[in-house]
C-alpha cells in the first residue's frame, strides 16, 4: 500500500517527498502505553493547550498531532509508543521496513506519527511533501484492523490510505511537475432560433453518449451571449444551429482554435463526432 501511494505521487513528477512510518502496536499494547503516557503528562496537563487537555481525557495519542509549540515542547520528552511495542508488532514493523528497503523507497521512522482514529492498529504511515507549506501530508494511512469490527462486523484485517487531492495539486504546481490542462469542453451548441430548444437538447444527449463533453444555453440568450459563454467554457468547437442553414438541413461547425467554419448535414451527426474526436 505504501509502495502504491509512493509510486502514484512519483508518477506525477513529485520529487520532494518523505515517507514516514510508525507502529501503534496491538490494541492491548496501545492501551498499556496510554497509561504510561498519562502518567508522564499528569503533572504537566495544566500547561497543555485547551485542545490537548481535552484530548488527554478522550484520545491522549492525539496530543502528538498538536501543532502548538508549547505542546510540542511538553511532549518532546514523552515516552514513545514504538519503544513499548509487543513482540508481534515489532516483528511486523521490521518486515515492513525490510520490504520498503527492497523496494528502494526511502523512509524515516516518526515515533510521533499516531494518526487520530481508533480503528488503526500496528503500522501507520504518511507521505509528506516539502512543497506545500505547513500542512505537509499528501496522503496517510496504515492498518485498519479494527475498522470493520467498530462498524459492527466480524474482526477483519484491512489496510488503506487517504489522499488530499488539493495538496497534491498544490505540490505539483509548486514543483512545476506537470501542467494541469485548462478546463475545456468539446463542443458548445449555439441555438439561433429559440424554437429549436428540443432539438438542441436531443442533439446534446446524443453527443454525450459518444463520450463528448457538451453544453448549451438554457436561458434563451442572444447568439452573442451564447458565444461569450462558449469562449468562457473554452469550447474546442461551436455548432451553430438555426437560421437558413437549418432550413436547408445544415448546421455550421466552427473550430475555435483555427477559426475555420464548415457546413455539416443535420443527418450526418457521426461526421461531426469523428471530426471532434480526431482533434
Amino acid at each position: 500500500m505504501i509502495q502504491m501511494a509512493y509510486e502514484i505521487l512519483k508518477s506525477l513528477g513529485l520529487k520532494n517527498l518523505t515517507v514516514k512510518i510508525n507502529s501503534l502496536g496491538t490494541p492491548e499494547t496501545r492501551e498499556n502505553y496510554k497509561t504510561i503516557l498519562k502518567n508522564f503528562l499528569e503533572d504537566k496537563k495544566n500547561k497543555l493547550s485547551e485542545d490537548s487537555r481535552r484530548r488527554f481525557e478522550t484520545n491522549i495519542l492525539r496530543i502528538f498531532d498538536s501543532k502548538i509549540e508549547s505542546d510540542q515542547k511538553i511532549i518532546k520528552g514523552a515516552p514513545m509508543l514504538i519503544d513499548h511495542l509487543d513482540e508481534e508488532s515489532k516483528n511486523d514493523f521490521e518486515v515492513v521496513k525490510d520490504q520498503l528497503e527492497k523496494s528502494d523507497i526511502p523512509f524515516e521512522i516518526d515515533s510521533s506519527l499516531v494518526r487520530g482514529l481508533d480503528y488503526y492498529a500496528k503500522l501507520t504511515f504518511e507521505i509528506d511533501s516539502g512543497s506545500v507549506g505547513a500542512q505537509t501530508a499528501l496522503c496517510g494511512g496504515g492498518r485498519y484492523d479494527l475498522l470493520i469490527e467498530t462498524l459492527g462486523g466480524k474482526p477483519t484485517p484491512a489496510t488503506g490510505f487517504a489522499a488530499g487531492i488539493e495538496r497534491i495539486l498544490l505540490a505539483c504546481e509548486n514543483e512545476k511537475s506537470f501542467n494541469v490542462p485548462e478546463p475545456a469542453i468539446d463542443v458548445y451548441l449555439i441555438r439561433i432560433d429559440n424554437e429549436l430548444e428540443s432539438f438542441i437538447s436531443e442533439l446534446a444527449g446524443n453527443l454525450r453518449k459518444e463520450n463528448l463533453s457538451v453544453d448549451f444555453d438554457y436561458l434563451q440568450r442572444s447568439v452573442k451571449a451564447q458565444m461569450r459563454e462558449a469562449n468562457k467554457m473554452n469550447a474546442k468547437y461551436v455548432l451553430f444551429i438555426g437560421g437558413d442553414e437549418y432550413k436547408q438541413g445544415l448546421m455550421n461547425l466552427k473550430n475555435m482554435s483555427t477559426g475555420v467554419e464548415e457546413k455539416v448535414s443535420l443527418t450526418k451527426i457521426q461526421d461531426i463526432i469523428i471530426e471532434i474526436k480526431s482533434q
